[in-house]
């Protein structure tokens, strides 16, 4: 087998999947009343498994990018569900990003078949694709080889423009725990923009009750506007992260954008960098983590003028409800 080189973005075909990653007592007497708080589990940040992609057993139309041995991660794993921008329906062009994030010990459930090519398409917003997913997570996916590891207790949502609407919508089921809305926002009601999305709007927000990270790329974000009008209203405990260089999909796709207005709203050059991208894959990490794992220590990443976030060069952040 071959084997693939940390940082290197290659495909080994690996028994018909592809193998996309590879990488991270004190004393007492009998009389203590107390028992030792038990160590936090070490952050997934610090964590690194090769990864398949491979198809979704029993669930067609799906991909999986997951550790290739769960036992590896050293306790139950997480699930995410993913949603493509533009509804679409390949994951193709966020294989490195959805990779990436399944190294640190998720599996992540992607809309879209394994084979599924990248093509233009507009696509309404469909929750079903959610629901669909989730579904196959807490009723079928454990009884397939290689996932019986997997815990269907402590599942995410997530999606980026389009596909985040997915991921909001998806959020309101009983079994999602936490949600993260990439570029992304309901549009107000009656506009001509909500009622071609499937007529939804911020009214949505209200269904809504685990942790909720949005994620944006400031005025230049073609869903600025509504990122900001629907994390004003949401009522369980949220946060909104930015990056102003990171335009509506500069983020995800290893873009920075540079402005020489006063509103950043009109890039004068676009710089092709994929550290932003790392620090956005790094912060849903950290997000989930934090919200599904219950690593208490990224709280700090987040949360407080002297967040983590924070002191990344270009981030903003700031939480309400917490």
């Amino acid at each position: 087998m071959k084997s693939v080189s940390i940082g290197k973005a290659l495909a080994v075909a690996v028994a018909g999947s592809s193998l996309i990653l590879s990488g991270c007592n004190g004393g007492g007497s009998d009389n203590d009343e107390v028992a030792a708080t038990p160590a936090e589990p070490t952050p997934a940040i610090e964590k690194f498994f090769p990864v398949v992609k491979e198809a979704a057993p029993g669930l067609d139309g799906y991909t999986i990018y997951r550790p290739a041995k769960l036992s590896d991660v050293g306790s139950k794993v997480p699930v995410l569900v993913w949603q493509n921008g533009a509804c679409k329906k390949s994951n193709h062009q966020y294989w490195d990003v959805l990779g990436n994030i399944a190294a640190r010990g998720f599996v992540v459930v992607a809309y879209g078949s394994n084979s599924q090519p990248v093509i233009t398409e507009s696509n309404t917003v469909t929750p079903t694709r959610v629901w669909d997913a989730l579904n196959w997570v807490t009723n079928k996916a454990s009884s397939n080889s290689g996932y019986e590891l997997i815990d269907s207790s402590k599942i995410g949502t997530f999606g980026t423009s389009c596909g985040g609407l997915e991921a909001l919508l998806g959020g309101a089921d009983s079994r999602v725990k936490s949600v993260a809305a990439l570029n992304t926002g309901f549009f107000d009601a009656g506009t001509t923009s909500s009622i071609n999305m499937g007529g939804y709007s911020p009214a949505n927000m209200k269904n809504l009750h685990s942790p909720l990270l949005f994620i944006g790329g400031g005025p230049y974000d073609v869903a600025y506007k509504q990122t900001h009008s629907n994390y004003d209203v949401s009522t369980v405990p949220t946060v909104l992260a930015e990056n102003y260089q990171g335009g509506h999909s500069g983020l995800w796709a290893g873009i920075r954008y540079s402005y020489t207005d006063s509103t950043n709203t009109v890039p004068s050059a676009a710089t092709v960098d994929y550290t932003i991208t790392t620090e956005s894959i790094n912060a849903v990490v950290r997000w989930f983590d934090y919200t599904l794992n219950g690593v208490k220590s990224q709280a700090s990443y987040f949360l407080g003028s002297d967040c983590g976030l924070c002191k990344v060069s270009g981030w903003s952040v700031q939480s309400k409800n917490f």
